[in-house]
């Protein structure tokens, strides 16, 4: 019951379309990427439904476990490698944009960077990584991945320029894509736009 109405809830036309990650749990469906499988607190009872129980989830809505909830945020603010070694993560499915601020999460930026995961499957909405050393799937090219979300936050900022947000948002983006010099040209400007930016003072203090 818990699961059919979690679904219904979500089957609303354009924003089931623009959120939920049926393409990508399609895929997981279909070819099997290894377990232990990471998703985020999110998708926990979509990918329930549409998986039917054949995969253990990380994290649904239904755990009332504060501390997998903790380890969870850790895990979406980038700070992952502890708890995937602690539980022998190889597979991840995570969103390409934060449900409540729209920035590219900081876990997919991380992950794109690390030659130690493979892109799998990437969609507008999801990407799904596997270990490097998991070669039972061809792994994408990650470079479309990284066109992809740089032209979606050169977009934003194209229609907000005055926003130090913006700078910011592409400014992330380019540095995990390892164009350190360009992203500090964002942080700088979104300083300038507004003195008193903490994100873009903590950038520019981290790689000073």
């Amino acid at each position: 019951l818990y699961l059919g109405a979690q679904r219904s809830a979500y089957a609303i036309g354009p924003i089931e379309s623009a959120t939920i990650p049926k393409t990508a749990a399609d895929f997981i469906k279909s070819q099997r990427p290894p377990a232990p499988l990471f998703n985020p607190y999110e998708y926990g009872g979509y990918l329930e439904w549409s998986l039917g129980g054949s995969y253990k989830l990380f994290y649904d809505q239904r755990s009332l476990d504060p501390n997998i909830y903790a380890e969870q945020w850790n895990v979406h603010q980038g700070r992952y490698q502890d708890i995937f070694q602690k539980y022998g993560i190889r597979t991840v499915i995570f969103y390409n944009f934060d449900f409540v601020t729209n920035n590219t999460a900081t876990i997919t930026l991380s992950l794109l960077a690390n030659p130690e995961w493979n892109v799998v499957y990437a969609d507008s909405i999801a990407v799904v990584f596997v270990r490097s050393t998991d070669t039972s799937l061809p792994s994408m090219d990650k470079q479309g991945v990284w066109k992809f979300l740089k032209a979606t936050a050169q977009q934003r900022l194209d229609k907000y320029p005055a926003d130090p947000g913006a700078h910011i948002e592409l400014g992330r983006v380019l540095l995990f894509s390892g164009d350190a010099t360009t992203a500090h040209d964002e942080f700088n400007t979104a300083l300038r736009i507004d003195p008193s930016n903490v994100e873009a003072k903590r950038h520019l203090d981290a790689y000073r």
